[in-house]
């Protein structure tokens, strides 16, 4: 994995947090989409953005996650009407008009 093994303790943490609030949750929908390494306000991101890819599915897997794999490349507007009719689908919300 890419993170040190002083961050296990963190990646335990998760782990153990998932675990207990998951019955709390009908889904969870995910994407493995990244954003703009040089957005305004996040000074950290660029220094880490080469990693996104990398960390993404070894985060998922600690965490414990089945999530639904919302599709790559979507817009915000799309993502929200995606995800509204996967859920609406399931019968975890009625659709909006």
């Amino acid at each position: 994995m890419l993170l040190s093994t002083d961050d296990r303790d963190v990646l335990d943490a998760i782990a153990h947090l998932c675990r207990a609030t998951a019955p709390l949750y009908d889904a969870v929908v995910y994407t493995e989409d990244t954003f703009n390494p040089c957005q305004d306000g996040d000074r950290f991101r660029d220094t880490v953005a080469d990693q996104q890819h990398e960390l993404d599915k070894p985060l998922r897997a600690a965490a414990g996650l089945a999530p639904i794999l919302m599709p790559s490349g979507l817009n915000t507007t799309q993502r929200v009407r995606w995800t509204t009719a996967r859920l609406a689908t399931k019968g975890l919300i009625t659709a909006l008009a």
